[in-house]
């Protein structure tokens, strides 16, 4: 496995954000990017899984 760090994202942030963004329309021609709140690599998924 690779010891890549990379910003993971659980999918129920992505629906809360998603609900948010569609409902408010100040967020409009805004691009969103979404990331974790923290660095992990795969490794570390394993271990949480």
């Amino acid at each position: 496995m690779s010891d890549v760090l990379i910003p993971f994202v659980v999918a129920n942030d992505i629906a809360e954000v998603a609900a948010t963004v569609l409902l408010d329309d100040t967020y409009n021609v805004e691009i969103i990017e979404l990331t974790g709140p923290e660095l992990i690599t795969f490794k570390d998924i394993v271990n949480i899984i």
